[in-house]
């Protein structure tokens, strides 16, 4: 609610992902029909989180893995109550966990079959899984740069250099958007301090009065 309330109020504060908060303003305030807004926001993040969940099918099958495992993991994708619930849920974190699945399995990919490495298909969808990531979950810039320093010490020549290319651009397209697009869209700070002591606050609370 405070995503729509921002959008509608023109604040667009950052403490959530801009581009999330665009989308789901859209949907609510300047779509023709809110429930048809709603709809369209629910099919799209549908659509979205199958997605990663076929890149994990697709990439069990190119790895030859049984098929008892494979019928498993599709069995618990179709039937484990939260994934139809979050499917459904107007929350930032399905489109970020949705992505970062994919970015991760593309990532494996590139380190399993070095052919990859050689396909602008392949990085295209690295780079673009890896913008969504960033952008809807600010924090996985430390991750990303955590995996590239690893990555560094124990990736193949081969590898190493087209990873390092990849990610270090990742990074700066994260910056461009976070950056002067971000201005540009009308995003304002929020007091990161403030975000950040939240959680031991409560914590505290709970303690105190529970």
């Amino acid at each position: 609610m405070y995503q729509v309330l921002w959008y509608e109020q023109g604040t667009l504060y950052t403490h959530h992902p801009l581009l999330h908060t665009l989308f789901l303003g859209w949907c609510i305030k300047d779509f023709p029909n809110p429930e048809a807004g709603m709809a369209l926001y629910s099919i799209i993040q549908m659509l979205t989180l199958s997605l990663s969940f076929a890149t994990v099918s697709s990439y069990l099958r190119k790895q030859e893995q049984p098929v008892l495992v494979r019928r498993l993991v599709l069995l618990w994708f179709m039937f484990f109550p939260p994934n139809a619930l979050m499917a459904c849920s107007a929350t930032k974190d399905v489109f970020f966990t949705a992505f970062f699945v994919i970015f991760l399995v593309l990532m494996a990919e590139g380190i399993h079959n070095k052919e990859n490495l050689k396909s602008w298909k392949w990085k295209c969808a690295m780079i673009l899984s890896g913008f969504f990531v960033l952008a809807l979950r600010s924090q996985s810039r430390y991750v990303l740069i955590l995996t590239l320093l690893i990555g560094m010490l124990i990736w193949r020549k081969q590898l190493r250099k087209t990873m390092t290319i990849l990610l270090v651009g990742i990074l700066v397209l994260f910056q461009i958007y976070n950056g002067p697009v971000t201005k540009a869209l009308g995003g304002l700070p929020y007091d990161s301090i403030r975000e950040m002591m939240s959680v031991p606050l409560m914590q505290m609370s709970r303690a105190q009065f529970g």
